[in-house]
């Protein structure tokens, strides 16, 4: 998964790879934040990432 701002720097990886074909999907997420909040640990609550599927085959 990867942040929505990074699209565009994976896909032109991928591309550059041989890689065209791929499906991407908005998925909403929360995790534990590494780090403190006063004396206890704090949640990031949906974040919304990119979920980044390549096909094998480019199928026409």
């Amino acid at each position: 998964m990867i942040r929505s701002e990074r699209l565009e720097r994976v896909k032109k990886a991928l591309e550059e790879k041989g890689i065209v074909a791929m499906t991407v999907t908005e998925v909403k997420g929360r995790g534990e934040q590494k780090g403190k909040y006063g004396d206890g640990k704090f949640y990031i609550i949906f974040y919304t990432f990119l979920r980044v599927y390549r096909t094998r085959k480019h199928l026409r």
